[in-house]
């Protein structure tokens, strides 16, 4: 009787091992499955993304985007004819799943649709940016989603090196912000995009005295810093726009000098490894400002 009981005890025993076993098995295949996977049918909602399959060369993985109101999708004389599934503020769920993806790029308008697109079979992705790494390290991730790691490390590299042409070279030593809204004037932190760009430049961001990522800047605290130049996009177009809002500015140095930029928004704010190129154009144009 006690051999038997030894007897079933090692069999239960060697059954939910190899159980185990074959569980752990399953799962790392079903891991390597995944980190293997190659999409083909990709929905874009996010036009940095878009920006990057093109810089890749994997165009012809996009089946549709989301389209911006105000602004293009580089390179727009091929992103303008790409099917849509609506804005980039409100896609269509139903014509994404037209399309029949196998993976949804999302955007910071349109992460809620994570949980609509999952009952559907839908893999979805995000790729926030707030820093060149962020960038670069989006880059390779997306490359690893369509198998094209090595040709993303060649553009990594080569736009890093621009990047240390740009810290190489001398401060700027200016003092300017960039600001995305007239009435409240609102400003970019150091914790963005264009704040890292300006501290690359060696410029006082007047932000940086200011609490919060974008924090609003009263004109009677522009006054008192006196900034060498503006950058102005995205909610303000001109610098009409600020002065009609603000007129007490006419007398900072910024608007006496006509410092004020327009900036290419779609170049210098989206995360894209192109922000690159444009970051290193926006250095000449401030560097030789009177």
């Amino acid at each position: 009787m006690y051999k038997k009981r030894v007897i079933m005890f090692l069999i239960v025993v060697l059954g939910t091992l190899g159980l185990i076993s074959c569980g752990k098995e399953s799962g790392t295949k079903e891991e390597a499955a995944k980190e293997t996977t190659v999409y083909k049918k990709i929905v874009v909602l996010d036009p940095a993304v878009v920006e990057m399959l093109y810089l890749l060369g994997a165009e012809d993985k996009i089946v549709a985007v989301a389209h911006s109101q105000t602004t293009g999708i580089w390179p727009e004389d091929k992103t303008k004819d790409l099917p849509d599934v609506g804005t980039l503020a409100k896609p269509s769920l139903e014509k994404i799943i037209s399309f029949s993806p196998d993976l949804v790029v999302l955007s910071i308008h349109s992460t809620g649709l994570a949980k609509d697109l999952e009952p559907h079979g839908i893999k979805t992705a995000s790729f926030p940016a707030n820093s060149f790494d962020d960038i670069f390290n989006n880059f390779l991730e997306v490359a690893k989603l369509i198998g094209k790691e090595e040709e993303a490390q060649k553009i990594i590299a080569e736009k890093k090196g621009k990047l240390e042409e740009i810290k190489k070279s001398e401060p700027l030593n200016k003092k300017g912000a960039f600001i995305y809204s007239s009435s409240p004037m609102m400003a970019f932190g150091d914790k963005s995009l264009p704040g890292e760009v300006l501290k690359l430049y060696g410029v006082e961001n007047l932000t940086d005295k200011v609490s919060g990522e974008r924090p609003i800047l009263t004109p009677e605290y522009i006054i008192d810093e006196n900034p060498d130049f503006l950058l102005i996009g995205l909610g303000v177009n001109s610098e009409d726009e600020i002065l009609v809002a603000n007129p007490q500015l006419k007398d900072i140095n910024a608007v006496k000098n006509k410092n004020i930029i327009k900036v290419n928004s779609q170049a210098l704010l989206r995360g894209s490894p192109r922000i690159v190129d444009e970051t290193m154009n926006l250095y000449e144009e401030i560097k030789n400002l009177k």
